[in-house]
């Protein structure tokens, strides 16, 4: 496979990241209001419960996920044919950090 089928699939993956990360922000949300605002009955119980279950199968997935994201990036870097360039970033109003990375593939320079 070429490596714009990888890159291509590296930012599918990031957005399901993104997706899983978001619903997992939302479960806490979903929780907590419920627990701030419902008596407990077998009814809350059970929804409590579902959305136990969700958050944990989104972890898993999103572990999974982050295994997979980090297995495609070893094959970017290995088929791509580097143009390694050095840029500032800003961390934040403060501070900033030199970095080198590939025009192409967008990964940062490994020290092998």
């Amino acid at each position: 496979m070429s490596i714009f089928f990888y890159i291509e699939f590296k930012i599918k993956n990031n957005h399901l990241i993104q997706q899983l990360e978001e619903t997992l922000k939302l479960h806490n949300e979903i929780v907590s209001c419920i627990n701030e605002n419902c008596i407990y009955n077998y009814n809350t119980s059970d929804l409590l419960e579902f959305y136990e279950k969700i958050k944990n199968k989104c972890n898993e997935n999103l572990e999974i996920l982050k295994q997979i994201q980090k297995n495609n990036d070893n094959e970017i870097y290995e088929k791509c044919e580097h143009n390694f360039i050095t840029d500032i970033i800003d961390i934040n109003l403060d501070k900033s950090m030199t970095i080198c990375y590939c025009t192409i593939c967008e990964l940062t320079k490994r020290k092998d």
